[in-house]
């Protein structure tokens, strides 16, 4: 496999993804001279630091999707399947779930603002507040407003309604 290089967008996709997950790093320690690092560009840094506080916010979350872990055994992060098993979820490779009620959906091609997801249920994008119901939809997602959804009737939707995102 040829090395790979992590260009200011790429960066910018994975910090997006990485607030979400119950651990944030970036990680291109190996080879800074041939990857974009976050303190190359203003925007790179805003973004950090806008994504780091995102995750410090989501710290009651995950907690609780800790507890439940400890609790049963199923893991904070999971697939789409996992969650809602019908067996055309089984097939979603590129969506997942961390904890019972946040959906991640990242864009995972260079250049791309908008992706086709599928939602296993009624959920609410987290950056815009707009409700979609459970089928399949295509998201606008350019960086800085990642296709991030919590389930609408979920415990944490009180949470997730008042999580501050700047």
């Amino acid at each position: 496999i040829a090395p790979l290089s992590r260009t200011e967008e790429l960066y910018l996709r994975w910090l997006e993804f990485n607030a979400f997950m119950p651990f944030l790093r970036s990680h291109e320690g190996n080879r800074p001279w041939d990857s974009f690092q976050f303190d190359q560009s203003e925007k790179a840094l805003d973004s950090t630091a806008r994504f780091s506080r995102i995750y410090a916010r989501l710290k009651d979350y995950f907690k609780k999707e800790e507890n439940y872990y400890q609790e049963t055994g199923t893991p904070i992060l999971r697939s789409v399947y996992s969650n809602f098993e019908e067996e055309a979820y089984a097939k979603i490779e590129d969506e997942l779930f961390v904890g019972r009620e946040l959906l991640l959906c990242p864009v995972i091609e260079a250049g791309k603002e908008k992706r086709k997801v599928v939602l296993p249920c009624d959920a609410v994008h987290l950056f815009t507040k707009e409700k979609y119901k459970k089928g399949e939809h295509e998201i606008y997602a350019p960086i800085g407003t990642p296709a991030v959804f919590y389930v609408a009737n979920g415990e944490s939707k009180d949470f997730f309604d008042k999580l501050d995102l700047n």
